[in-house]
């Protein structure tokens, strides 16, 4: 891609060759986006005074909330990578991200990424989707309406910085700083 097609805004492509690598650093950013959105949601809370006994700001790999996370990540963000490849690797690259993304908890991922499919796209179904998945996970925590409605604008903005990522793997800066600059991050 050339500084024509930059300015432009032509999309950058990836091809089968270069999926590997893709993915590799797309898992990376995407594990570390999820122990951010954890620590950050239980920090939230505690300061508005919600209490939060027995549940860690640290997030365990293969855990239930680890699996919800990794649904919700690859649900949103899954065709918005398409765009930056031809139809014919989108299949590869979803199966290679998936084993790849879930290989400590295939099962739970798999099972919050078929619920979440069922939403269809609609960020604010996910996002509610998400926020009742963790209040559950967590012992549903009082208040109830509190931590849904605090976690479900986090998973909004979860899922947005998450898209953000993917662009930046695949080398659309712009798209990134776009994304980011509706949470003006």
């Amino acid at each position: 891609m050339g500084i024509i097609d930059v300015l432009f805004g032509k999309k950058p492509h990836v091809n089968r060759a270069t999926l590997a690598a893709v993915v590799r650093k797309l898992v990376s950013e995407l594990d570390l986006v999820r122990e951010q959105f954890v620590f950050a949601s239980v920090t939230a809370l505690k300061s508005e005074g919600t209490p939060v006994p027995g549940i860690s700001p640290m997030l365990d790999n293969g855990s239930e909330l680890a699996g919800a996370l990794k649904g919700f990540q690859l649900t949103n963000i899954m065709g918005f990578a398409w765009n930056y490849m031809k139809s014919e690797d989108q299949l590869p690259f979803d199966r290679q991200l998936t084993a790849t993304i879930d290989s400590n908890d295939k099962d739970i991922t798999s099972r919050y990424r078929e619920r979440y499919l069922d939403c269809q796209g609609n960020i604010d179904l996910l996002s509610s989707f998400l926020a009742e998945d963790i209040h559950r996970i967590w012992g549903r925590p009082e208040p109830a309406a509190k931590f849904k409605r605090a976690l479900g604008n986090a998973a909004i903005t979860l899922g947005i910085v998450s898209q953000a990522m993917t662009a930046n793997v695949f080398g659309d800066t712009k798209t990134e700083r776009q994304l980011k600059s509706r949470l003006r991050i």
